[in-house]
């Protein structure tokens, strides 16, 4: 799943695999040392983008495009040109694609930096600054990396001793091409008929996938994430539309202690979301400018309700509620996009069901799942249980309305 490269100007957030820079100028050395670093350190964390001209609101110090570049950006950020800086630098040759996003008049360079290190790289030429006493602004034969260890937020640093793990750790998996382990991990013979099974679907669909046996202790965990939003959705007196939903919850194993749900906890996941989705799960809304949508700490818990469905004040239509719990409990819930109005093409509410959008929030949850795993100090082979819900089927009509190359030869409906 790519990511949507147009989201990141307009809901610019810093994450491991995503860095933001204000308007940098590339033939200037404060700019090439900006550049090559970041690039370096995306393609050391297993790929990622680099977006310029979003700069921080002086405000509100989030994150906003600035629309006021001091030069032709598609000039200054020639592909070839940016290619052959990283190249001149970077000790091991790689590929960075530059794209342009357009909004209104301004277009935004995003670089992106595919996925697949194998060996770390690291920057084989100084780089300083200019004036009489000239400093390091990018040092030879140092590898670079997007960490949380510099300094507690996500930036690009200098790889010091807990970020090797990480990079060994990216480096073997690729090399492994674990892929298929990940599958066969997940997708046992019970696991494939529990699947056959969901395809006939009802009113209300439930599924259970465990890599455990400990039993469907995540079960627990989706039943109390959906009686809590309820409990949010009556107390603050809100008036939903009618809509389905999505629900997943998954359960880490026990073992792991130390976290609490503080703004390091939060952070962490935020970072190591993979943000495969212009609107992932367990979205980090605290950047959205509006206390009533983001996330808040309730009984030892990290909650976010997004109830965006007023567009006059949303862009995107949402309903979104999710859960995470320190002890390494999560929940989402989502409302079927099929139901939201988010464009015009968009159906009419409660008729039809896009089943690519539906396998993508599945695969979604289950690589989010092993991304929070490690990033709380779990091992890729620890077990995991997966429950998945869905409301209010009957009556559909499977639909291609979100991508209408896909031809569907026959028109089936949900019993």
């Amino acid at each position: 799943m790519a990511l949507n490269l147009e989201n990141l100007v307009l809901n610019p957030t810093e994450t491991l695999d995503i860095e933001c820079k204000d308007w940098i100028d590339p033939d200037q050395p404060e700019g090439k040392a900006k550049i090559v670093k970041a690039c370096l350190a995306l393609w050391n964390s297993n790929g990622g983008y680099l977006v310029i001209g979003i700069g921080k609101d002086v405000t509100d110090n989030r994150l906003k495009p600035n629309p006021n570049p001091p030069y032709e950006p598609r000039q200054q950020f020639d592909a070839d040109k940016i290619s052959q800086l990283v190249t001149y630098y970077a000790f091991s040759k790689f590929e960075v694609r530059v794209d342009f996003v357009k909004v209104e008049e301004t277009e935004f360079p995003v670089l992106w930096v595919p996925a697949g290190v194998r060996t770390p790289n690291v920057a084989k030429k100084v780089i300083l600054s200019n004036g009489n006493e000239p400093k390091e602004l990018l040092r030879a034969d140092v590898v670079y990396v997007r960490t949380l260890e510099s300094n507690g937020s996500v930036s690009t640093a200098e790889a010091k001793r807990n970020d090797w793990d990480k990079i060994s750790s990216i480096c073997f998996e690729n090399r492994e091409a674990d892929i298929g382990a990940f599958l066969r991990r997940h997708l046992t013979q019970q696991n494939l008929r529990t699947i056959s099974q969901f395809f006939s679907i009802g009113e209300d669909t439930q599924l259970h996938i465990m890599k455990s046996v400990s039993g469907p202790i995540a079960s627990t965990t989706l039943e109390a994430g959906a009686e809590r939003f309820e409990q949010i959705i009556a107390e603050n007196n809100i008036q939903l539309p009618d809509h389905g939903s999505f629900e997943v919850a998954f359960r880490l194993p026990d073992g792991i202690i130390g976290f609490t749900a503080n703004q390091k906890f939060l952070s962490l996941l935020a970072a190591h979301n993979p943000n495969y989705w212009h609107w992932p799960l367990w979205l980090d809304s605290s950047k959205f400018g509006d206390a009533a949508v983001a996330p808040k700490v309730r009984s030892g818990i990290w909650e976010a309700c997004m109830v965006m469905i007023d567009v006059k004040k949303w862009a995107f239509p949402a309903i979104d509620f999710w859960r995470a719990n320190p002890i390494g409990n999560f929940y989402q819930r989502r409302g079927f996009w099929d139901d939201l109005r988010m464009t015009d093409a968009a159906p009419t509410p409660m008729t039809v069901l896009d089943p690519d959008i539906q396998m993508a929030f599945v695969a979604e949850s289950l690589v989010i799942g092993q991304a929070f795993a490690k990033a709380m100090g779990y091992s890729k082979e620890a077990p995991l249980d997966f429950s998945f819900r869905w409301h209010r089927l009957s009556g559909r009509f499977l639909s291609n309305w979100l991508n209408p190359n896909r031809l569907f030869l026959q028109k089936l409906t949900a019993a």
